[in-house]
């Protein structure tokens, strides 16, 4: 049995020893372009490579800064905030692409519903122009500067520290229409961003350190992270028993989200057509991977009653029990199940159903969300466990069923899926994706 001399709390003969003889230095990227970018256009920024003994904390430690300014009229910015301007993100080499997320704004939408209220009035606010249900306003004809996070990609989900000896990466982000920039209080002029520079912290370990842990991996730098892939579908009107085959197929997916947007509220001016989400009023929800279904039983509710597609959600986020989740989410029906929006918009429900009047108002931002959880294990979410369901023989299929469908709906389907990253430094430095 050990004494009580052994215990931290209690040692006071270790004392933390200093850091290796590393240096970390704060770099600034530039576009290859450095003219001013507008809606429907390219921004491509290449990553250092080739820097000896150097590496890169993406998660934490670099964000995309640049300025905007509405011209025309006030743009109030969708729930995301500032993130919402671009709408497709890729990265890769000049030899492979390693991941790539097609509306990423929608999806930044859906993240955002996750969110602390705390941090989207506070942190999120200041540096990204987020909010609670809806951003911040943008005067027309002022300039404002934003700092974001390049947060949804298989970079930034991965725990470890992203080597930069090895092939630069390329990062290339695509702008969306203009309307799509939030809600606009009338006659949109232009709205370009400037000074886009990509900013970083670099640390670069002394030669001993490197020469150690390049012989430990043998040269080869290997990853496990999470990515995500997206694929789009239409609901019709009156179709009650909706199907979806996704053809996504991975050895190991986690969970599949699903957003709901209303088909007429898509690409307006007047309406956050990429953040507000509906509720269509579903009855039942599962999911089939290889002829077995996930949950076994399937998702139930009702117009008034989303507590098990609320459960399922929290669950694929590992996060049933936890308390990190904002109260803007998945809540449906009248007082008390009822969400206000805010003070200024009183009586409007988070989750309008897709066929009410309630919720057709520009202010109002639905946040429904439906997901399926596929990780076999709570810490299917590490980095050392892989728990996911194999869809590479055949993808996966989707089957609802909704009470009502009065109007078309657009719906965004992401899936959650395992990724190995590999820097081969015996290979001249090439970057491999396995998944």
């Amino acid at each position: 049995m050990q004494s009580e001399d052994t215990h931290p709390s209690l040692n006071y003969v270790k004392a933390k020893d200093m850091t290796v003889k590393s240096r970390e230095y704060r770099t600034r990227i530039y576009p290859e372009s450095t003219s001013a970018v507008g809606p429907d256009q390219n921004i491509s920024i290449r990553t250092r490579g080739g820097l000896q003994d150097s590496f890169l904390n993406w998660s934490s430690k670099m964000t995309l800064n640049f300025d905007i300014t509405p011209i025309g009229s006030n743009l109030t910015l969708d729930k995301s905030g500032a993130i919402n301007f671009f709408k497709r993100m890729t990265i890769g080499t000049p030899s492979m692409q390693l991941c790539d997320l097609p509306l990423q704004n929608v999806f930044a939408c859906m993240m955002a519903d996750l969110e602390p209220q705390l941090y989207k009035m506070n942190q999120g606010k200041l540096l990204m122009g987020k909010g609670n249900t809806q951003g911040i306003i943008l005067t027309a004809g002022q300039t404002y500067s934003f700092c974001i996070p390049l947060n949804y990609n298989c970079f930034a989900f991965c725990d470890k520290m992203i080597p930069l000896m090895g092939e630069s990466l390329e990062i290339n982000l695509e702008t969306d229409t203009i309307q799509n920039y939030g809600l606009w209080a009338g006659a949109q002029t232009s709205c370009d961003i400037t000074n886009i520079e990509l900013v970083s912290d670099i640390i670069q370990l002394n030669p001993q350190t490197a020469a150690l842990i390049k012989k430990k991996v043998g040269g080869v730098y290997t990853m496990m992270t999470t990515s995500i892939k997206h694929t789009s579908d239409t609901i019709a009107a009156n179709d009650l028993a909706p199907q979806f085959n996704v053809s996504t197929r991975v050895n190991s997916c986690e969970k599949v989200l699903l957003s709901f947007r209303r088909a007429d509220k898509v690409g307006l001016a007047t309406t956050f057509g990429v953040g507000s989400r509906c509720f269509p009023a579903l009855t039942s929800a599962q999911l089939t991977v290889n002829n077995l279904s996930y949950p076994t039983l399937p998702l139930k509710g009702t117009a008034t009653n989303s507590t098990q597609y609320l459960s399922e959600l929290l669950s694929s986020f590992h996060s049933l029990n936890k308390p990190f989740a904002t109260t803007s989410l998945n809540a449906l029906g009248a007082n008390p199940e009822r969400l206000e929006c805010s003070s200024t918009i009183s009586g409007s429900p988070f989750n309008f159903l897709s066929g009410t009047t309630t919720g057709v108002s520009n202010s109002t931002c639905g946040s429904f969300i439906l997901a399926f959880n596929l990780a076999l294990l709570n810490e299917s979410h590490s980095q050392d466990l892989i728990s996911g369901v194999n869809t590479s023989s055949g993808g996966m299929s989707i089957n609802l069923s909704a009470s009502a469908m009065p109007q078309a709906l657009v719906v965004d389907i992401y899936t959650f899926y395992n990724q190995r990253l590999s820097l081969d430094m015996n290979q001249g430095g090439t970057w491999l994706s396995v998944f």
